[in-house]
């Protein structure tokens, strides 16, 4: 299937076409059938994000939007409307208060799409995944958290980037050092890589992101997902001691000396270069930074790793952050949901999974079948420890203004400022923001 970019060619077409027909589940009409007496197929439009820059991913949903409309029940057709990512953030906003937005359309998690669901723009999938335990029960623990709201499930991730530490093997090999399996087997290759003159953990903290990541990780590891379940909901708020704990260990570590110095004033790609250049032994970042570690180590598995960074507190091993991604909800307005929903299952079949992983290099939300040939090793490494773990969103992104506000205090707290003023004026600005 060629690839359809927005247009009002496309629009005058279907319109000309007659296929623009109302809302009304999968019901078959006499108005669907065609001069011949053979009925015209329902078409759905998709709208989604990508461009030249993605074109690998463009091509595989193309494909699968092709297969779908040769092979499905619902007598339907997908037809998939391609936007940038700023002029998608504009669109459909508006669109969404005209009732004109995509029969299905792709969506960012948790606060970004919350109030399209608060305002009965997106249609709950609950009811159908409930009839459907295999397709419920298939995904990683924490994958659907960012896309449920009140108990019910708005939208279906189909990729994610799961928060690692890579670390260079060389540097360990000639310590004797290996990957470490607790927090204090990880404070301990701190000390030694220090006392050989080389930069423990490599971060880029002028970025608020990449300050908010950390302390968000290490509150994971004190006090595993419960922190930010009971955040979402809203049985405590950012005075809560556990942030403020998490906040002076950050803020200690910060101090120790493990960091890279002057690591406030480094930026994302400073940081990276930092390890891959074998200044810093460690480098803790989301897995979109797999293919470029990977390159410039020649590809060779030998050569660098990656582990889930050890959690504080032993009870919470195995408790990261993960940002689910390629997300994808039904409007409230669709056409056929019955067949939208089963084209947003599709997207999470073992055999379309394994197409992500291979063919874009993304981390899977539940089981894929690949090509191990096509996949590098270090992915491969990673993608072992997936059932293994248990991931929470950052909270810069479940909270939205106020989560990047988060981000900021977490760079005021690795620059030495009182931890707890700096959560109360997060409260406060969370409050403010609510009224």
């Amino acid at each position: 299937m060629k690839k359809r970019w927005v247009s009002v060619v496309l629009v005058i077409s279907m319109l000309a076409a007659g296929v623009m027909t109302g809302c009304g589940g999968g019901k078959k009409t006499e108005e669907n059938k065609t001069e011949g007496g053979s009925e015209e197929k329902q078409v759905l439009t998709l709208m989604g994000v990508g461009t030249s820059s993605e074109q690998a991913y463009v091509d595989l949903m193309e494909d699968l939007a092709e297969e779908f409309n040769n092979t499905n029940e619902y007598n339907t057709e997908i037809q998939i409307e391609w936007y940038e990512n700023e002029q998608y953030k504009t669109k459909l906003p508006t669109l969404m208060t005209q009732n004109e937005a995509g029969d299905i359309f792709f969506s960012w998690t948790s606060g970004w799409l919350q109030p399209y669901v608060e305002n009965g723009k997106v249609y709950s999938i609950s009811e159908a995944m409930e009839k459907d335990p295999e397709w419920k029960d298939r995904f990683y623990a924490g994958m659907l958290d960012g896309t449920t709201f009140d108990d019910q499930i708005y939208a279906l991730p189909s990729t994610q980037s799961l928060y690692v530490v890579y670390y260079n093997k060389g540097i360990f090999s000639d310590l004797g050092l290996s990957e470490p399996e607790t927090w204090d087997e990880f404070i301990e290759i701190t000390k030694t890589l220090k006392q050989n003159d080389i930069v423990p953990v490599a971060i880029g903290g002028q970025e608020g992101w990449i300050a908010g990541f950390h302390m968000n990780l290490l509150a994971n590891g004190l006090y595993g997902k419960a922190l930010t379940d009971d955040m979402v909901d809203g049985k405590t708020n950012w005075e809560d001691e556990r942030f403020a704990e998490a906040g002076e260990l950050f803020q200690d570590i910060g101090n120790s000396g493990i960091y890279n110095d002057g690591f406030l004033g480094l930026d994302y790609n400073g940081s990276r270069e930092l390890f891959l250049s074998g200044k810093a032994a460690m480098y803790p970042m989301g897995t979109w930074d797999t293919s470029a570690i990977m390159d410039s180590f020649g590809g060779d598995i030998s050569k660098v790793g990656a582990f889930i960074l050890p959690a504080v507190n032993a009870e919470n091993q195995n408790v990261t952050l993960s940002q689910t991604d390629k997300i994808y909800a039904i409007s409230e307005t669709c056409k056929n949901k019955e067949a939208a929903c089963a084209f947003l299952k599709r997207l999470t079949d073992p055999d379309v999974q394994g197409r992500l992983v291979a063919e874009i290099g993304a981390i899977p939300v539940s089981e894929a079948k690949y090509d191990e040939a096509a996949v590098d090793d270090l992915t491969k490494k990673i993608l072992e420890k997936l059932p293994d773990l248990t991931t929470t969103l950052p909270l810069s992104l479940i909270f939205g203004a106020t989560g990047e506000e988060y981000n900021n205090i977490a760079v005021s707290i690795a620059g030495g400022n009182d931890v707890k003023e700096q959560l109360k004026a997060l409260q406060e600005y969370a409050a403010n923001a609510v009224e």
